[in-house]
């Protein structure tokens, strides 16, 4: 089969006539889609990996292939998809605004999906009810995603031999990235979140991740001491409002504090679930495939070469050097793709 990427100098022409302000009101949105838009060739060559990939791990060829984009953002993956001669693409959000501007930039691109979900994966299994599910695909959202032990059961439902490939820049064994990404886990739980990113306003917008957990079981239980509150916070670090609930129900009867999690730095936003950049492993990413019955290849990332100047000759040296150590570049790789499919 031939590469994706044949198909990015068309698409690439298509996206130069596209106005971010025309397509969504939102601010987030609109500067996502100026981003992608500004580096279009690093990341539809990105897409085209995952797409070409996604085919290596099903037996499926893209005229009889089913494909969702799971956390589809602005829906650029999706749209490259369908462009590409996927049969048939699917497009999902949990981000109303996110999924709104996808659609706009769907009738700006005169490309039809499908079909568009709001929602998380607990949505995907009504939504494809008598449908058949070939491949998923998601771009820098299972670092993001509350219950991973959840979205593999629902993708083991939907199609137990069904090819999966995800993209996160969380790579826990790159230092310099991990170093990064705890310095903004630190700050989400203790100095404040980001309004801008946040999918609620109201009086948790913004606040950090710790002081909502406080705020949230103190509302819920005013019987509890204010020093309880506080362990209780700390300790409920990772999850969101039901299961912060569902811990301090056990502790009112065994008066127990309950563990938190053994990650030092991950933690999630209490109201939406949505964890900060989490960090996991890929010994943690293999066991989580292989208790789904799952097999997970780890290839690295690229950087973004199509830069001008200094920055794009440091690029293709690091490029190059992430080729020439193979799985050992893991340490300066920008981001990996995790390529699942039936163990």
């Amino acid at each position: 089969m031939e590469s994706f990427k044949k198909h990015i100098p068309a698409f690439a022409a298509l996206l130069s006539n596209i106005d971010p302000t025309s397509i969504s009101a939102g601010a987030y949105p609109q500067q996502y889609l100026k981003d992608l838009l500004l580096h279009k060739i690093h990341y539809l060559s990105l897409y085209a990996s995952v797409l070409d990939r996604a085919f290596e791990a099903t037996d499926k060829t893209p005229d009889e292939t089913c494909l969702l984009d799971f956390g589809c953002g602005n829906g650029l993956l999706a749209l490259f998809a369908k462009f590409c001669g996927v049969k048939e693409v699917h497009a999902s959000d949990m981000n109303a605004p996110f999924l709104l501007a996808a659609q706009q930039l769907s009738k700006a691109l005169n490309i039809e999906l499908s079909g568009w979900l709001i929602g998380n994966e607990n949505t995907l299994i009504e939504y494809f009810d008598g449908k058949q599910l070939d491949v998923l695909v998601g771009t820098d959202v299972i670092e993001h995603v509350y219950s991973l032990d959840n979205l593999f059961r629902v993708i083991k439902q939907l199609n137990p031999q069904m090819g999966t490939v995800f993209t996160t820049a969380s790579v826990a064994e790159n230092p310099f990235k991990s170093r990064q990404l705890k310095k903004l886990m630190i700050q989400d739980e203790l100095a404040g979140s980001n309004k801008f990113h946040s999918t609620y306003t109201g009086e948790f917008a913004g606040l950090p991740f710790l002081t909502i957990r406080n705020k949230l079981i103190a509302k819920k239980y005013p019987s509890l001491t204010e020093s309880e509150v506080k362990e209780l916070a700390i300790a409920s670090r990772g999850l969101a409002a039901d299961d912060i609930y569902k811990d301090v129900e056990e502790y009112l009867i065994s008066k127990k504090f309950p563990s938190p999690i053994h990650h030092s730095f991950n933690t999630c936003d209490p109201i939406t679930g949505s964890w900060t950049e989490r960090l996991l492993t890929t010994k943690e990413y293999e066991q989580l495939y292989k208790r789904y019955q799952f097999s997970v290849q780890i290839h690295n990332g690229f950087y973004n070469e199509f830069e001008t100047g200094l920055k794009s000759k440091l690029s293709l040296l690091l490029n190059k050097a992430i080729d020439l150590l193979g799985k050992k570049a893991i340490t300066i790789s920008p981001f990996i793709f995790l390529v699942g499919r039936k163990d």
